[in-house]
């Protein structure tokens, strides 16, 4: 979990940092913003949890802010603070259904409680929307597809199921793709004892978030407790290369294994049209036994190649320093979901993607200041920051210095 302080005195941030005990709390990332734009552009690039914010600020208020939270559907839990008791101030803040409305001066033990309480609530909600959306996608209408794609896998059922699929998913007659099949390589007796909705449902969640993206999609059907068979499609245009496509199987097998803690492997075959499926897929059942030599590299350059997917994410950030760099145009990039890079990238790298971003666009911003007498407000936009004031702030909060401190010395 992770909170942003928004508050235009620097000194009851810096305090609040410092007098709460965040760990006790669970709380692993504190951002810190000093003004409503500042918090926006934090909230547009990172997944934040709790906000606390001050309400009276230069220009817009922390309950604009909070408007604008609730506007765009954000899954915050939001705490305001202020050192008025205004009627009106609660009245709103109420209307834009936040956790609680702290008075301040008041004691940082108060604070901890209070964002304790917020993240109770959070968890508790959260927890209520997943048994929910459980419960909704066991009776969606692509899990009764599932059937429908399971036919088109045998000859004599084909022809009249993919006409059926196609009308009733995004899949046609010209889309390319992979057949793949995932088999639990493992028995468990736990697994026994699970029902097979519950194991569809996190199979295909794991699958969906790491491929849907780009235009990709995905049919998934059961053949047996131990084995799946997916298909995954471009709706338009043409699907992934051999290898990036390779490299999120990969993924998807060390995320099942690390998530679920369940052992399985992925083989798969190139899909020139869904007319062909039927072969194609007796082709993987008859491979099925030699997954190793299927896949045709070793588990050495699978993990290579896994690495390579981050490599690439990294030249172009390294490339394209002056843009303004967005994690969505990365995972469409890679072929991946957000959430999903973001996490492989932490993993692969020890910090976050948004954090990687901002260390390689400052140390680029150093290198222009001591070795260039470019004017700092340029050296900003080179790196990708139109905002002067707000290049500083991250400069200084950073590195330590200002820009102007950091070129003094040179």
């Amino acid at each position: 979990m992770n909170i942003l302080i928004v508050d235009d005195l620097i000194s009851v941030v810096e305090g609040i940092v410092k007098g709460v005990d965040w760990e006790a709390l669970g709380i692993n990332g504190i951002y810190k913003a000093y003004n409503t734009y500042e918090a926006r552009v934090l909230i547009n690039n990172l997944s934040i949890d709790l906000l606390l914010t001050d309400i009276e600020m230069p220009g817009e208020s922390g309950l604009d802010l909070v408007e604008w939270i609730r506007g765009e559907q954000m899954d915050m839990e939001c705490i305001f603070m202020s050192s008025h008791a205004n009627f009106e101030y609660a009245q709103r803040a109420v209307a834009v259904n936040s956790y609680k409305y702290v008075l301040l001066p008041c004691p940082y033990e108060e604070i901890a409680e209070v964002v304790g309480g917020a993240l109770k609530s959070l968890r508790q909600r959260r927890e209520q929307e997943k048994l929910f959306q459980y419960g909704k996608i066991l009776t969606d209408e692509r899990w009764l597809n599932q059937m429908v794609f399971y036919n088109c896998l045998e000859r004599e059922k084909s022809k009249k199921a993919l006409r059926h699929l196609t009308e009733v998913t995004e899949l046609n007659l010209e889309s390319d793709g992979y057949l793949c099949l995932l088999d639990v390589m493992k028995k468990e007796e736990r697994l026994l004892h699970c029902e097979e909705q519950l194991l569809d449902f996190m199979f295909y969640n794991v699958l969906s978030e790491l491929v849907e993206t780009g235009g990709q999609k995905l049919l998934f059907s059961q053949i047996s407790r131990m084995r799946y068979v997916f298909l995954v499609f471009h709706k338009e245009g043409r699907i992934c290369e051999l290898g990036m496509f390779r490299s999120q199987m990969k993924l998807a097998e060390e995320t099942i294994r690390d998530t679920m803690q369940i052992p399985v492997s992925i083989a798969f075959e190139y899909v020139a049209a869904p007319t062909s499926l039927p072969e194609v897929y007796e082709g993987l059942l008859r491979k099925a036994g030699e997954i190793g030599k299927y896949m045709g590299q070793s588990e050495e350059a699978a993990e290579t190649e896994g690495a390579d997917v981050i490599g690439q994410v990294v030249r172009y950030i390294r490339e394209h320093i002056n843009q303004d760099l967005k994690r969505s145009d990365l995972a469409e990039l890679v072929h991946l979901n957000i959430d999903y890079l973001s996490r492989v990238f932490k993993k692969e790298k020890g910090v976050t993607l948004n954090d990687y971003i901002v260390f390689e666009k400052l140390n680029v911003a150093e290198n222009l200041l001591k070795t260039t007498r470019l004017p700092i407000s340029l050296i900003a936009t080179k790196v990708g920051y139109s905002n002067f004031s707000y290049f500083s702030k991250l400069y200084k909060k950073v590195k330590g210095r200002s820009p102007a401190e950091e070129r003094s010395d040179f």
